[in-house]
């Protein structure tokens, strides 16, 4: 068991007779993780941007596909805090240029209005998955 004395320097002895260090001994704890993109083989990283966020009577998505993926078709939902997919955009079709322009009105797939709060569109393709969260105000 550490036990921790007040004034007890607990092993570090400054540099100088200001306490402050001449080198670079000490330095701050990492404040983030960077991971690297290791599945070099699918390179599906699309970029997606929703505006106005927050909203109110309408939001549109737009989600930029890289030029390889363009042929691929993926999947796009919005759903609510508690998990629950709401609105499901049909895309029977396959997408053929590298942007797909979307507009959501607040409403779930059954017609309904949705309360004001915070959503996620989330974009599927394959086992990947990218989200953007929204905030709809009434």
């Amino acid at each position: 068991m550490l036990i921790f004395r007040p004034g007890d320097n607990h092993g570090y002895e400054p540099d100088n007779e200001f306490g402050e260090e001449d080198d670079n001994r000490w330095t701050d704890p990492p404040t983030s993780v960077e991971m690297e993109n290791l599945d070099s083989q699918n390179k599906f990283d699309p970029k997606i941007q929703a505006f106005p966020n927050p909203f109110n009577a309408k939001v549109t998505i737009q989600i930029f596909i890289p030029e390889s993926d363009q042929k691929l078709s993926i999947q796009v939902a919005v759903y609510n805090t508690l998990g629950q997919r709401i609105k499901t955009f049909d895309l029977n079709k396959k997408i053929i240029s590298n942007e797909l322009h979307l507009s959501w009105n607040g409403t779930m797939d059954t017609g309904e209005k949705v309360s004001s709060g915070i959503y996620f569109i989330v974009v599927r393709f394959m086992d990947k998955k990218k989200m953007v969260k929204l905030m709809l105000v009434q």
